[in-house]
């Protein structure tokens, strides 16, 4: 007993010991070094994004994406349709691609969060004034056990953030798709505004000639005949006014599609103007169903974890160290140490994660009483918008081309007035009008309403990252990554 444990035999162990741990340390040291990443530079090169936008067909980026989607077929030749453009601004759109490339950050943190710190390596040396003494040098490895808990807290509190991310992604989606209805209903109505004054400017010509004709054979006045010109010069203009707001429609779906303005594929107006029934239960609806309202519930998920993560800090995690040494003789090194929490306690970061957590849950509050606030006003306008478009159609009386030979030959044999003419005429005009711009109205105000209640599925409550991705319906995204592969 006294032989195996003499001093000789101890420092006989401990040499062993240090040269085997000097030749472990070298390799683990170039092995650790070589699995660091490389940097690959990737230029930005905006004219070739130029060219290749200035190039981007309907249906070339987006056909995979619309498949997998469940949308129709893309067919450039037929025309494009208002549920085509949905299609496309969900995979072009410039805003909607940028917050997912932000939830791409997010779900990098969350794929690396919660790893345990890299062990340090430390080395130290110190040679006396004398050049007889020896240099005595040391050579350890520390290295962090987590065992408060903070790990995990930081992994779901970058999980809740990156469900956040997500959540704005959908409210995003939901938003540029009323945004094209809006546009495209817009488009519409501008092109039946422009149809209908051509077809009006067309029906005056013809008598316009015939009271000029009249007037220069001092059948009737000038002054009634410029006045009837005068009136096909107005039309004119207001038809100019509808051909341009069509245009600007039709470059603003263009916009929030995410083609260019050279794109030259015709629009196919739509059929009806959807209009849903009233909600029984309007705050049930939107608690479940409204996406702005999803993003405020998993900011205050994000909120509670990060509470709970700084919560976790205040608690100390060990550093163990270990290592070799040499003075007069060779040494092995060993080491403990631990944060005692009296006086911090991360004290400063736990009442802010409070405070924010508060914040949260009073914005979630407030929006909701905001969205019932306009729901009821949306549900107003709507029905004000119905008893609008329903008065100007019974107001409407009937029009057509095929009037102006009877309104030519009437006038020829003058057995009607050219002032009662063109006020008719112009009766007619504006009676049209208010009907294109209550059917306008109801389309913005039903558009309105659809874009507070929501989609028909319900969004899931659950606002963990898995489930956020999953509610993705109309994104195409890819699934987020699940907690066991990121580890």
């Amino acid at each position: 007993m006294q032989d195996s444990c003499s001093p000789g035999r101890w420092r006989a162990r401990v040499s062993c010991a240090a040269r085997a741990a000097r030749g472990a340390l070298v390799p683990m040291l170039c092995v650790a070094l070589s699995a660091c990443q490389s940097y690959e530079p990737h230029p930005l090169a905006l004219e070739a994004h130029a060219a290749r936008f200035d190039d981007r067909a309907p249906s070339a980026e987006v056909g995979d994406a619309a498949i997998a989607l469940a949308w129709p077929a893309i067919d450039p030749a037929r025309g494009l349709t208002l549920p085509d453009a949905q299609a496309i601004g969900l995979v072009l759109n410039r805003d909607l691609r940028l917050l997912r490339l932000a939830s791409g950050v997010s779900r990098a943190t969350w794929q690396h969060a919660g790893r345990i710190d890299d062990p340090m390596l430390l080395f130290d040396a110190a040679s006396p004034y004398s050049p007889s003494g020896p240099l005595e040098w040391g050579l350890g490895l520390h290295l962090t056990v987590p065992v408060s808990g903070r790990l995990r807290a930081e992994v779901q509190r970058a999980g809740a953030a990156h469900a956040a991310d997500l959540a704005r992604v959908v409210d995003e989606e939901w938003k540029t798709q009323h945004a094209i209805e809006r546009a495209w209903h817009a488009w519409m109505i501008a092109f039946e505004r422009e149809a209908m004054l051509h077809e009006a400017e067309a029906s005056l010509e013809p008598p316009a000639s015939v009271a000029l004709q009249r007037a220069a054979a001092g059948e009737m006045s000038r002054i009634e005949a410029r006045l009837l010109r005068a009136e096909v010069s107005r039309v004119a203009a207001r038809r100019h006014s509808a051909a341009l707001a069509r245009e600007q429609a039709r470059l603003e779906i263009l916009d929030l599609v995410g083609l260019p303005p050279t794109t030259h594929v015709p629009l196919v107006p739509a059929e009806a103007i959807a209009i849903e029934p009233a909600l029984a239960d309007v705050a049930a609806r939107l608690i479940g169903h409204n996406t702005e309202l999803a993003v405020r519930r998993a900011e205050y998920a994000e909120a509670e974890h990060a509470l709970r993560a700084q919560v976790r800090r205040q608690y100390p995690d060990i550093s163990v160290g270990g290592g070799y040494g040499s003075e007069d003789d060779d040494r092995l090194l060993l080491g403990v140490s631990m944060p005692i929490p009296l006086f911090e306690r991360n004290r400063q970061a736990i009442a802010v994660a409070d405070a924010a957590r508060a914040l949260a849950r009073a914005r979630a509050e407030t929006t909701l009483e905001d969205l019932l606030m306009r729901v009821a006003a949306a549900q107003a306008d709507v029905a004000a918008a119905q008893h609008l478009v329903d008065q100007a159609a019974a107001a409407i009386e009937p029009w057509s081309a095929g009037d102006a030979p009877d309104l030519t030959h009437l006038l020829t044999e003058g057995q009607i007035d050219a002032l009662v003419l063109i006020e008719s005429i112009a009766t007619g005009i504006e009676a049209r009008e208010r009907w294109l711009d209550a059917r306008l109205m109801l389309a913005r105000a039903a558009n309105a309403r659809s874009l507070l209640c929501g989609p028909q599925q319900p969004i899931a409550q659950d606002q963990s990252p898995r489930h956020a991705a999953a509610d993705m319906t109309t994104s195409g995204a890819h699934a987020a990554p699940t907690q066991e592969n990121t580890r």
